[in-house]
């Protein structure tokens, strides 16, 4: 009998539990971090998810006025590739890798605002 009270009742805790992981889900807000940026070319990873545009990398950098390039060095190909805020169409660097070492090049301080991994 007492096996039996014991079984129904974490059954019961059991239950209660999955009634409530199936209720409605919330998003956890991303954590980000913020880097700071000198007026010269800084070398920073990036942590953006792979393929995401560098106009959204460039998009988290303020102030955008001081946000002169972002350069990577292609290892394969060995040479540099460039995103320039001014000229994104012409730019060769499109999108981020996961992991990505880069420049970013500024004319004056700024702050960079990447997700946290």
């Amino acid at each position: 009998m007492m096996h039996r009270l014991m079984r129904l009742a974490m059954l019961a805790g059991v239950a209660a539990t999955l009634a409530l992981l199936d209720g409605p889900a919330f998003a956890q807000p991303q954590q980000t971090e913020t880097v700071e940026l000198f007026p010269v070319c800084n070398n920073v990873t990036l942590t953006w998810p792979s393929g995401t545009p560098m106009t959204e990398v460039a998009a988290a950098i303020t102030p955008a006025s001081n946000l002169r390039a972002i350069w990577r060095f292609n290892n394969t190909q060995q040479r540099f590739e460039g995103f320039s805020p001014q000229f994104p169409e012409q730019s060769d660097l499109r999108t981020a890798n996961r992991l990505d070492a880069v420049f970013i090049c500024m004319t004056g301080p700024g702050t960079l605002t990447r997700p946290l991994i």
